[in-house]
């Protein structure tokens, strides 16, 4: 596994680990988790800090770990579980303070969770097949935030987040839910269009669609528009004057006026 500097493609640190890494995810702090088969177990999670020090370990005995989230804090972390019987899923979302091997809060759900996301120091996103929920980190209570797909997800430092989500057969049939950090949903936007990425800053969320970036304020209100002169892979809403684009070939600069 290589560690690198977002933006600046600066190669940090690099690891290896006996068996198959499964999931990873790293924290805005740096610290990060690992997610890999077991000899002993079903999975393992390693979690370290932004020096690159082990510091805590956690096994599944019972239940697959699809997935892992890192808090902002590198303080806990949450891990997707999967179960089958039957062919009927289950699953469950636990939060882990690194204090004890038990769960500080535990989700339990009919059908698959496959991925967990963190939103930022109060809420996690849980993705299933056709729902994604907001689940807090510190009480077992929930919000259902989609009942179809989700397609993109996005945050900002502010503690805001955005999530595109649609129907699975039809690619023009998105809508773009806004999440403040205190879990509420501040706008829900639809969007009738290929959405090809989206991405947020702290001012506003910015909507990829072939060569046009559409912006948006938090409360759904569109404030502009940007045409690129070729398709963007993918756009980051990194500054109030301007986007950063990928294509192929290059990462530029698109000014907003």
């Amino acid at each position: 596994m290589q560690v690198y500097r977002q933006f600046q493609m600066q190669h940090v640190y690099q690891t290896t680990f006996e068996h198959n890494i499964i999931s990873a995810d790293i924290s805005r702090s740096g610290a990060y988790a690992v997610v890999t088969d077991s000899d002993m177990y079903m999975n393992s999670v390693y979690v370290y800090n932004k020096n690159n020090k082990l510091v805590y370990t956690w096994n599944s005995a019972t239940s697959y770990i699809t997935d892992v989230a890192v808090s902002n804090n590198g303080k806990s972390i949450a891990v997707a579980l999967v179960n089958a019987k039957g062919g009927i899923y289950s699953s469950s979302v636990y939060v882990l303070d690194f204090k004890s091997a038990s769960p500080k809060v535990k989700y339990d759900f009919d059908g698959l969770i496959s991925s967990v996301s963190v939103l930022n120091s109060k809420f996690v996103l849980a993705n299933g097949t056709d729902k994604a929920m907001l689940l807090s980190i510190s009480s077992n209570s929930m919000t259902e935030v989609a009942a179809s797909s989700v397609r993109y997800f996005t945050s900002a430092s502010n503690g805001y987040s955005a999530v595109c989500h649609g129907r699975q057969n039809n690619e023009k049939d998105n809508t773009i839910t806004v999440i403040s950090k205190k879990g509420e949903i501040t706008a829900n936007i639809k969007a009738d269009y290929i959405v090809s990425s989206i991405s947020l800053s702290d001012r506003y969320i910015a909507v990829h669609s072939e060569k046009t970036i559409i912006l948006f304020d938090f409360e759904g209100n569109e404030i502009g528009r940007i045409t690129a002169d070729t398709k963007p892979l993918f756009v980051a809403a990194v500054s109030k004057d301007y986007i950063l684009a990928l294509d192929n070939t290059r990462i530029y600069k698109l000014n907003l006026e």
